[in-house]
C-alpha cells in the first residue's frame, strides 16, 4: 500500500484522502469516488470581487500570466552581445518565430506582427501546459456557498469566454490592418457582399471553438482515465495510463497554440493584402 501511495500521490492523486473518507463511513464526491471532479462546460464561480465574479479558469489565467511574465522577466535579465545558456534558448524561439511570419506574411509586415503572434502562440501554448500540473481539479475551493466544493483551478483555454475573447481581439486587429494597409474605403469596400461578413463571424467561432473543444475534450478525458486507472487493481496502472494521455495532451496543447496563432497569421496576412516586396510572400501564403 506504501509504494501504491506514492505511485498515485506523483499523478496528483490524493490516496489517503480517499482512504480517510471511507475510515469517516461516507463516499467521495469526485467522479468514480475519486478526486477527480468531472469538468463541466460552465466554469464554476469561487467568489465576487464587488460585481466581478471570479472562477476557477478566470483564477488560473491570473496566475499563468502572472508565472509567463516572472518567466520573461527571467529570460530577459542579463542579456548579452553574445549570447549563452537561457539567451541562446530564448533567441531560438523568436528565430523560429521570425522565420514562421516572415515566409508568411512577408519581411516588413511580419516584423511588424511578430509581438502579437509570438505572445498567442506563447500564451496558450504556456496555459495549455501550465493546466496539466497536478493539483489542477482536485484541488476543492468551499467557500462561497460551496459545500461539496469546485474545483479551485481549471484550464482557461476549457472556458468559452476566454477563447471567444482571444478569437474576438484577433479578428480586430485584422481589421485594424486592414484599415492601416488599404484605408477605411478600400478594406470595407469587400463588406458590400454580405458573405464577407458571414466568413468574419465564422472566423471567430473558428477560433474560438476549435481551442476550447480540444482542451475542454482532452479536460475530460484525462480526468476519466486518470480516475480509471485510480480505481485499477494493478499498482503500475495509475503510472502508464496517466503518463501516456498526459503526453498526449502536451502534443495536442502545442498543436492548439501552432494552429491558433498561424491562423491568426494568415487572418492578417489576407487582410493587409499585398504591398511592395511582400507581395510575392503573400500570394504564396494565401495559395
Amino acid at each position: 500500500m506504501g509504494l501504491t501511495s506514492i505511485v498515485l500521490n506523483t499523478v496528483g492523486s490524493p490516496l489517503n484522502r480517499i482512504l480517510q473518507a471511507e475510515e469517516g463511513g461516507r463516499e467521495e464526491e469526485g467522479l468514480l469516488g475519486t478526486p477527480y471532479h468531472q469538468p463541466t462546460l460552465a466554469p464554476e464561480s469561487l467568489f465576487d470581487i464587488g460585481p466581478i465574479t471570479v472562477t476557477n479558469s478566470m483564477l488560473m489565467t491570473v496566475l499563468s500570466v502572472l508565472l509567463l511574465t516572472l518567466v520573461a522577466v527571467w529570460f530577459s535579465r542579463g542579456m548579452k552581445l553574445i549570447p549563452n545558456g537561457k539567451q541562446n534558448f530564448l533567441e531560438m524561439i523568436i528565430e523560429a518565430l521570425l522565420g514562421l511570419v516572415e515566409s508568411t506574411a512577408g519581411r516588413r509586415v511580419g516584423r511588424v506582427v511578430l509581438p502579437l503572434i509570438g505572445t498567442l502562440f506563447v500564451y496558450i501554448l504556456f496555459a495549455n501546459w501550465f493546466s496539466l500540473l497536478p493539483g489542477v481539479g482536485t484541488l476543492l475551493w468551499h467557500g462561497g456557498g460551496h459545500e461539496e466544493g469546485v474545483p479551485l483551478f481549471r484550464a482557461p483555454n476549457a472556458d468559452l469566454n476566454m477563447t471567444l475573447a482571444m478569437a474576438v481581439l484577433t479578428i480586430v486587429i485584422v481589421q485594424i490592418a486592414g484599415i492601416a494597409a488599404h484605408g477605411v474605403g478600400g478594406h470595407f469596400k469587400e463588406y458590400i457582399n454580405p458573405l464577407h461578413l458571414i466568413d468574419e463571424i465564422a472566423r471567430v467561432l473558428s477560433l474560438s471553438i476549435r481551442l476550447f473543444a480540444n482542451v475542454f475534450g482532452g479536460e475530460v478525458l484525462l480526468t476519466v482515465m486518470l480516475a480509471l486507472s485510480f480505481l485499477g487493481a494493478i499498482a503500475v496502472l495509475p503510472v502508464v495510463i496517466p503518463v501516456v494521455f498526459l503526453g498526449l495532451e502536451l502534443f495536442i496543447g502545442l498543436i492548439q497554440a501552432l494552429v491558433f496563432a498561424l491562423l491568426a497569421l494568415i487572418y492578417i496576412t489576407l487582410a493587409v493584402g499585398s504591398h511592395g516586396d511582400d507581395q510575392h510572400a503573400t500570394e504564396e501564403s494565401a495559395h
